[in-house]
């Protein structure tokens, strides 16, 4: 069920990744992933369901198979993408998660969000995100 204190809000989290649950060097710093919660035109992600009962401040780790990230993450891959620079996943991936906002967005920002989830973000779906 989503969150009615997330639904429309911009959520910015914090994204490390490891090999174990203390080891996060995947990752040279947190990977900063800021996205509008809720607009994904398939309906949640997998990532924002396993945002739903988490309060800003709080993290959290998830242990996932290396081969499942595109799909944990969905649209917001793409984005996220960029600051893992990992050309190898292990079998078995650490992520730990801090939700450091969630804010209210102009109704704009939403719209435009929604757009961009239909259009793939331009990608026509061929972006390898699991967007298509």
């Amino acid at each position: 069920m989503a969150s009615p204190d997330k639904m429309m809000k911009r959520i910015v989290l914090y994204v490390e990744a490891g090999t174990s649950p203390d080891n996060y060097t995947l990752t040279p710093e947190a990977v900063p992933l800021e996205f509008i919660y809720g607009t994904n035109s398939g309906g949640l992600t997998q990532l924002e369901i396993f945002l739903d009962d988490i309060q800003v401040g709080m993290s959290r780790v998830l242990q996932l198979p290396g081969t499942d990230v595109e799909s944990f993450f969905g649209c917001h891959y793409s984005r996220l993408q960029q600051g893992f620079k990992m050309y190898l996943r292990p079998d078995t991936l650490f992520l730990r998660m801090r939700l450091q906002s969630c804010v209210e967005v102009d109704p704009r920002e939403i719209v435009k969000a929604i757009s961009q989830a239909l259009t793939h973000g331009g990608c026509g779906g061929s972006c390898g995100c699991g967007c298509g």
